[in-house]
């Protein structure tokens, strides 16, 4: 029977049998869901350079939080993990190994990660001792 149809006829019933399959399959397009929630990332700025941080939390940030909070705080070295994972390795070396002498844990965690956290629908309350 196939012999009887013409390469146009096979063509063409091949296509409408692909079309059906493709409509019956469920396609997520997660690249675009993850540009889309990029172009509205939280911009900081700081010495002249922008940072951004995602627009909703990361899915690693509460495992995080959770695994790193020892009786309500999270240690110096974990809170420094955090900056890095979520502003980037310049950001955090800035605060760490620059000039920076007025830029304290307190003040990243007052001045951006509080603010943004709570954006996100997360609590966040600086608990480093340090005045």
């Amino acid at each position: 029977m196939e012999n009887e149809l013409t390469n146009t006829e096979i063509l063409d019933r091949d296509l409408e049998e692909f079309t059906a399959e493709q409509e019956d399959s469920l396609i997520i397009d997660f690249d675009q869901a993850v540009a889309s929630q990029r172009a509205k990332a939280i911009t900081v700025n700081f010495d002249g350079d922008t940072f951004e941080l995602p627009s909703e939390a990361p899915a690693w940030l509460p495992l995080f939080i959770n695994r790193n909070t020892k009786n309500g705080e999270v240690p110096d070295e974990k809170n420094l993990e955090m900056i890095e994972r979520l502003l980037g390795k310049e950001f955090a070396s800035k605060i760490v190994d620059g000039d920076y002498n007025h830029v304290s844990f307190k003040l990243v965690n007052e001045t951006i990660l509080t603010p943004v956290m709570e954006h996100w629908g997360m609590s966040m309350t600086d608990t480093t001792k340090k005045k």
